[in-house]
């Protein structure tokens, strides 16, 4: 099932340069509601915008893993030589 608060519109420009740094294609998404296409296991998976919750996106069920590993990457940071999550 599609998860629909998983990513916040205001990342959604640094999602695309983290695609773009993990050359993993993406393209700008076709009609009114497709903000993004990306691909992924041979296929061309999308991002929604949404008119009853316009603050997140709808993430296609297929594309769950990468926008999560995406968050995790883009949580941490660096002190040094540890890597820390903050919450």
């Amino acid at each position: 099932m599609a998860s629909r608060n998983l990513l916040h519109k205001d990342r959604l420009l640094e999602f695309i340069k983290w695609l773009d740094e993990n050359k993993i294609p993406n393209r700008i998404g076709k009609g009114e509601w497709e903000v993004r296409q990306i691909y992924l296991d041979g296929e061309w998976h999308k991002l929604y915008a949404r008119a009853n919750m316009p603050e997140h996106l709808t993430v296609q069920t297929k594309l769950i893993e990468l926008v999560r590993k995406f968050i995790y990457d883009t949580r941490a940071i660096k002190d040094g030589n540890k890597d820390y999550l903050y919450d």
